[in-house]
C-alpha cells in the first residue's frame, strides 16, 4: 500500500469518525425535549414535538396530560432544557383546589412533576440557532378558562429567550380571587434575557393591564429558602419571599433560611422582600437580600404587614435601576419601624431618595408639635406631588364663580344665561360705538 493510499484511508477514517461521532451527540440527547400542543411526535426533535396526550381536553382535567407537563417529566431524572417551538397553553382544570361542582371557577394549581434538587431545567424557544419564538411558540397562561393560580417549579429552573402571554377575563375572578402566580417554590429561579411577557383582556379582545405575580417562594408550602433573579419581562408584582396563606388553622409562607433577589432587568410594578402585601403570611428568617441593578420598578417596599423576626436585611440599589417610590414597610407594618432600621443596611447608588422610618417619625412628631401646621397623611414615598399655585382670596373670575360653595344659592343655568347674555350686550355696544366712530368719520 502505497504512502499516499495509507493518508487517504487514514482521512477518510478520520472524517467518518466525526461525522459519525457528530450525529450520535445531535440524535442522542435525552436531556432535551421540545414541545408543542398540537405535536404527535416523541419530542426528539423539532420536527417531532412533543404534545398534549390523545384525547386531552381541559374538561376532563388532568395536567398530566398537558404537554408542558409531560416535557418537565421527561426530564425528571435527568434534568435538561424544554424548547416550546409552538403554542403551547397551561388550561388545564384537573387539579381544582377545592373540588367543586356548584363553583364554575375554583382555582386550579398546575402542579409539575417531582424532580431532584441537584438537576436544572432551562424553558425556552430558542434552541441550536433557532428562534421559534418568532414562527409563533409561546407559553400561554389561560387564567379566564380554567383560572390556574400556580406553577411552582420543583428544581432550579431558568425561563430564557421565551414569548409568554397571559390571558385572562375582568370579570371572571376565581372564588379565591387569586391572581396567577409564577414561583421558585423555594428553588433557584432565573427570569433570563429575552423574556417577553404580554397580558390580553379576552374580553375586549385587546392588550390587557393585568401581569403575573413572580415569586421566590411558595403559597401553600414553607419553604427553606428562595433565589430569584429577575432580568427581562413585564410582572405586576416581584417577591423575594413567598405569597403565603392564612386561615383559622393554617399558616403558609415562611422562608426558614436566607431570601435573595436580584433584578436586573425588566418592568415591575411592585417589589417586596418578606412577603405578599394582599396576603401576608410570616416571613423571613435568615437573612434577606435584595440587589436592584437595572429595571423599571414602582414601588420598592423591604417588608410587607408582618414584623420582620430574621436576622439581617441588605439592600443594595445601583445601576440603571429606576425606582419610583422606596418603602421600608408599609403603614400597615405590625412591628417596630425603628427596631426594622436596625436591622436594615442600604447601599444606594442611584437618584433614588430614602427616608429612614425614625426621620418619617420625627417629622410626623415635628408637624403634630406646630401649631396651625398642616399634617399631611403618613407615606415613606420621597416623591411630592406638584403643590397647586396659590390664588389671592379676595379675587375669583366669573367663571371660578361656577364652582364655588360661596355661590351654590345661584343655580348654575341661571348664572350660565347671565354670563351669554352679559357677554352678549357687550358685544352690543361695541359695535355700535364703532359704528358711531364710522359715522363721525366719514
Amino acid at each position: 500500500m502505497t504512502r499516499l493510499m495509507k493518508i487517504i484511508l487514514m482521512t477518510t477514517a478520520i472524517t467518518l469518525l466525526f461525522f459519525a461521532s457528530a450525529s450520535l451527540s445531535a440524535s442522542a440527547a435525552p436531556n432535551v425535549v421540545f414541545i408543542s400542543a398540537n405535536g404527535t411526535g416523541d419530542g426528539s426533535s423539532p420536527n417531532k414535538p412533543l404534545g398534549n396526550a390523545s384525547g386531552y381536553k381541559t374538561a376532563d382535567g388532568t395536567d398530566k396530560q398537558n404537554a408542558f407537563y409531560r416535557g418537565l417529566e421527561k426530564l425528571k431524572t435527568t434534568g435538561g432544557t424544554v424548547v416550546i417551538v409552538g403554542e403551547v397553553i397551561i388550561d388545564t382544570s384537573g387539579s381544582r383546589v377545592p373540588k367543586s361542582t356548584n363553583d364554575t371557577y375554583v382555582p386550579s394549581e398546575f402542579r409539575v412533576p417531582q424532580m431532584k434538587d441537584s438537576l436544572f431545567v432551562t424553558i425556552t424557544s430558542t434552541y441550536n440557532g433557532v428562534d421559534y419564538g418568532k414562527k409563533g411558540a409561546k407559553l400561554v397562561i389561560d387564567y379566564e378558562k380554567c383560572n390556574t393560580s400556580t406553577i411552582f417549579f420543583d428544581c432550579p429552573t431558568t425561563i430564557d429567550n421565551l414569548n409568554i402571554e397571559y390571558r385572562y377575563h375582568p370579570y371572571i375572578n376565581n372564588s379565591w380571587n387569586t391572581p396567577f402566580m409564577l414561583g421558585g417554590g423555594g428553588h433557584s429561579l432565573t427570569i433570563g434575557k429575552n423574556v417577553s411577557v404580554t397580558s390580553y383582556n379576552t374580553q375586549s379582545n385587546s392588550e390587557g393591564r393585568v401581569y403575573p405575580i413572580l415569586i421566590g417562594g411558595h403559597r401553600y408550602a414553607d419553604v427553606n429558602k428562595t433565589s430569584l433573579t429577575v432580568r427581562s419581562g413585564t410582572w405586576s408584582t416581584v417577591i423575594a419571599g413567598s405569597f403565603g396563606l392564612m386561615s383559622d388553622t393554617t399558616v403558609y409562607g415562611t422562608v426558614g433560611g436566607d431570601a435573595t433577589l436580584n433584578i436586573e432587568g425588566g418592568k415591575i410594578e411592585t417589589v417586596l422582600g418578606t412577603g405578599s402585601l394582599r396576603n401576608p403570611s410570616s416571613t423571613v428568617k435568615g437573612h434577606l437580600t435584595m440587589n436592584a441593578t437595572g429595571g423599571d420598578i414602582g414601588d420598592f417596599y423591604i417588608c410587607h404587614d408582618y414584623a420582620f423576626d430574621g436576622k439581617s436585611i441588605k439592600v443594595t440599589l445601583e445601576g440603571n435601576a429606576k425606582i419610583e417610590s422606596f418603602f421600608y414597610a408599609p403603614d400597615s407594618y405590625f412591628g417596630s419601624l425603628e427596631a426594622l432600621e436596625q436591622k436594615v443596611s442600604i447601599r444606594n447608588k442611584t437618584s433614588t431618595v430614602i427616608v429612614p422610618p425614625s426621620k418619617k417619625n420625627e417629622q410626623a412628631q415635628s408637624q403634630e408639635q406646630t401649631p396651625g401646621a398642616e399634617t399631611a397623611p403618613p407615606t415613606q414615598n420621597v416623591s411630592t406631588a406638584p403643590q397647586k399655585p396659590t390664588v389671592n382670596e379676595n379675587t375669583s373670575t366669573i367663571f371660578e364663580m361656577l364652582d364655588d360653595e360661596n355661590y351654590k344659592y345661584i343655580h348654575p343655568t341661571i348664572l350660565k344665561w347671565v354670563i351669554i347674555v352679559s357677554c352678549v350686550i357687550a358685544l352690543g355696544f361695541g359695535a355700535k360705538y364703532l359704528l358711531k366712530m364710522y359715522i363721525v368719520k366719514h
